[in-house]
């Protein structure tokens, strides 16, 4: 056997490039060629671990995580949850093309990977770099800048977001359109939808088109996007607008999305000849390829997404289900040409992206396609759809489950229901034959062999369940506990169940009367840990070790979010933002009245007649009853009429500007990811109240 040495040069004439580069990073490397295979394995898990290190620094792969005493924001790794980028931004986006916007004294600027702000914080917005160059607003009109911070095209329209080379989608300034879209000012290209009152606009040339367009993406990579316009009968009618205003479609479609997996759903305008009632259903779906060219004719009656080349069909049409009235198949898995696969519909259909075959079911049983459309044995089928350590595992089998017990040994089949969605260790709600049925941690399984009419899921060790028509209370092993004897009964989420009626009661799990249950008070600790203090009449609010962090000196103060917190000083007539210093946010304006949380349609609980002083004592009132000196929190009122312009709900407003939406003054209702910690007890509160007149929805779940 030879041993002939194998240097990092010669590494190179045999293809091994990247081996090649590790052994230059190690030094003088030389390999006998007898030892080649395992030098080769070691130096690919080198490779494996700086190729894992470049990945933990792409920034693409971190996320936006806010927290701490003043909810401030910063980055970590979604794959190890390691900080990456510490919390000291008021608001933050995701990175994109190495950048990523943050929202800095009430103002927004660009950080690289490091953290280190590489455009200066100066504009009222700023949308992520989706390419070279990102929409950004000063005062409310929106304008260009390119990666090192440069104007391209000055702020003057209401919206302008870049579409190809020197090409934008704008929206004049003054257009009563809606413009900020289904997804706003940071939606990516490739999710562009809702733009109205639009147009193409030519950064030397001006306009291309009138702007009195609307716009949803297509393929931003090409400048390929779809333009519409309402036509007489007041329907919207879209064709594929080219990067210089042109048509590469004629407007002929009264549905479109953007392009998936090769293909464009597309829908055919009503038949104006037909009668009113039935021109709906003269809609019919096809598909376009990366072109615009129809190649999946007008022929389905409704087609869905397009995923791993084939699209989702529904024969009669019916977007939500895929349950038919007569009973027949009504899922159908359609060809890149427009063929069905198999050509038939089924029951049910799956398509996925992990490599499997697409599957069809028919009545219980589940087939695996191939693409000549033989329908083979499932490919899932006998596979473990969950498995609990030390507990019950569940098998698929056709269009059900087995469910077997830590002993491995079969408990029967069941429906799935919403299985997937559950995690370990349970309880498990499932249903055989209209019967519902529980599967308990251990794997028991609960209901004997009738099974219940019905059930919520456990809380704690006791569950509502329905036998016979009648509610009663059982525990983990499935014994009552309160007998089957209520018409109405519902899960409060906290031990304590309500027995519906002309006057509702609660009892507990086992039977005995008991109070209406209150929210919990989590008294006056904010999210993040600080907590507010009153002395002398003023407040403040002090971290753990009992140092004041923000001093005893405001009429009434909020918690922190954003890194602000609301504070009224004495004999001021408005409320005021403060940093963590506890001085006056100077980016921010004071507003007339602040409220932590609000339901819809809903008005404060009256105090006073004066709005601002009204929003203070609301306040105070919570803050007394967070304190334990007021017996009840301050309560929201069903209300017709709208709130003030000069108010806000939760965090920080933006900086005083004009309004980008109505052309007014106002401050936007931004709500920060974690608002206002403590002060949401009202959300409690208000969620109380709809839980006492609604069914829990764990009742299918089993939560």
């Amino acid at each position: 056997m030879t041993s002939e040495v194998v240097t990092a040069r010669s590494l190179t004439l045999h293809g091994n490039w990247r081996l090649w580069m590790m052994a230059s990073l190690l030094g003088s490397v030389t390999i006998r060629k007898s030892n080649m295979r395992t030098a080769t394995i070691i130096l690919a898990l080198l490779c494996g671990l700086f190729s894992g290190a470049a990945a933990a620094d792409d920034p693409s792969s971190w996320g936006v995580r806010c927290g701490g005493p003043f909810q401030l924001c910063g980055y970590i790794d979604r794959n190890t949850e390691l900080p990456r980028i510490d919390k000291r931004y008021e608001a933050a986006r995701p990175f994109h093309n190495g950048l990523a916007s943050v929202l800095v004294e009430g103002r927004w600027g660009y950080i690289d990977r490091s953290g280190d702000l590489v455009i200066q914080p100066i504009y009222t917005e700023a949308a992520s770099f989706y390419g070279e160059l990102a929409e950004v607003r000063v005062n409310g009109t929106s304008g260009i800048i390119d990666r090192r911070g440069r104007t391209i095209i000055r702020p003057q329209f209401k919206r302008i977001i870049p579409l190809a080379r020197d090409v934008f989608i704008a929206v004049p300034l003054g257009s009563s359109a809606r413009s900020e879209g289904l997804f706003g000012i940071d939606a990516e290209p490739a999710k562009l939808s809702g733009i109205e009152g639009a147009g193409l606009y030519h950064r030397r040339r001006g306009w291309l088109t009138a702007p009195d367009l609307q716009f949803i993406a297509f393929d931003p990579t090409r400048g390929l996007i779809w333009a519409g316009r309402r036509n007489d009968d007041r329907e919207d009618v879209w064709g594929l607008m080219r990067a210089d205003g042109s048509w590469q479609v004629t407007p002929r479609y009264s549905y479109v999305q953007w392009l998936s997996g090769g293909r464009a759903i597309v829908r055919s305008l009503p038949d104006r000849t037909a009668p009113p009632a039935e021109r709906q259903a003269s809609v019919l779906s096809g598909a376009v390829d990366g072109d615009g060219k129809l190649v999946v004719p007008m022929e389905r009656r409704w087609l869905g997404y397009w995923r791993a080349g084939y699209g989702l069909a529904h024969r009669t049409g019916r977007a939500s289900g895929l349950e038919d009235p007569t009973g027949e198949p009504n899922a159908g898995i359609v060809n890149l040409d427009g063929t069905l696969l198999a050509g038939r519909y089924f029951d049910a259909v799956d398509i996925s992206e992990d490599g499997l075959l697409p599957r069809g079911r028919l009545g219980d049983v589940w087939y695996s396609i191939d693409q000549s459309g033989r329908l083979l044995p499932d490919q899932l089928e006998g596979t473990t759809l969950l498995n609990c350590p030390d507990g019950p595992s569940f098998i698929r089998r056709g269009a059900r489950v087995e469910v077997r017990g830590p002993n491995g040994r079969s408990a029967g089949t069941y429906e799935p229901g919403h299985l997937q969605q559950r995690e370990c260790p349970g309880p498990f709600s499932l249903q055989r034959a209209g019967r519902w049925f529980v599967v308990m941690p251990d794997g028991r399984i609960l209901g004997g062999e009738r099974g219940f009419d019905n059930l919520y899921g456990f809380v704690g060790d006791s569950a509502a369940v329905q036998l016979d028509g009648k509610w009663g209370i059982i525990d983990r092993q499935g014994r009552f506990t309160v007998s089957p004897r209520f018409d109405q009964l519902s899960s409060t989420g906290t031990g304590v169940f309500r027995v519906e009626g002309a006057y509702p009661q609660w009892i507990d799990a086992m039977g005995r009367a008991v109070p209406e249950p209150q929210p919990a008070n989590p008294g006056l600790v904010c999210e993040g840990g600080l907590t507010l203090f009153q002395a002398n009449g003023r407040w403040g609010m002090r971290d753990g070790t009992g140092r004041a962090v923000i001093q005893p000196k405001h009429r009434v103060l909020t918690c922190f979010s954003g890194g602000g917190a609301w504070a009224v000083s004495p004999g001021a007539r408005e409320w005021c933002p403060i940093g963590s210093d506890g001085k006056r946010r100077r980016a921010f304006r004071c507003l007339r009245e602040v409220y932590p949380v609000t339901g819809s349609h809903q008005r404060p609980e009256r105090f006073d007649d004066d709005p601002f002083e009204n929003s203070v004592l609301w306040n105070l009132a919570m803050l007394d009853y967070l304190a334990g000196t007021r017996p009840h929190a301050p309560r929201w009122i069903s209300a017709g009429r709208a709130m003030g312009s000069d108010l806000v709900i939760g965090g920080l407003p933006q900086p005083e500007r004009v309004d980008a939406v109505g052309g007014r003054q106002e401050a936007v209702r931004r709500f920060a990811p974690y608002a206002v910690g403590v002060m949401g007890l009202v959300a409690l509160v208000i969620a109380k109240r709809h839980r006492s007149r609604t069914a829990n929805s764990a009742r299918s779940t089993g939560a």
